[in-house]
């Protein structure tokens, strides 16, 4: 067997077990919703790019109408004083 031959039939070997687990991986993540009874939002799977249009409070901010909330972020109301702080803080991301 040539050499050349041997290291193109391991890589075609490769990238065919590479194939089988990238399916394998994604089927796994599709089904893990439905088993635990849950719905996915499609948009939680999408990449949200654009400016931000409007900051509603210090953890919230749409971008194209499309609201997003930090979801690790934990800000005061705005109706403390804490909150407006935090929004006026968040304002600075606004256009950008």
């Amino acid at each position: 067997m040539p050499l050349s031959f041997k290291y193109a039939l391991h890589f075609l070997i490769i990238v065919a077990f590479g194939f089988i687990a990238f399916n394998y991986i994604k089927s796994f993540n599709e089904g893990a919703g439905e088993a635990l009874g849950i719905e996915i939002d499609s948009r939680a799977v999408l990449v949200l790019s654009g400016t931000i249009t409007h900051v509603r409070d210090g953890d919230t901010f749409e971008v194209n109408e499309t609201p997003v909330r930090i979801s690790a972020l934990d800000c005061p109301e705005n109706s403390t004083s804490a909150g407006q702080r935090a929004t006026r803080f968040a304002k600075q991301f606004k256009g950008k």
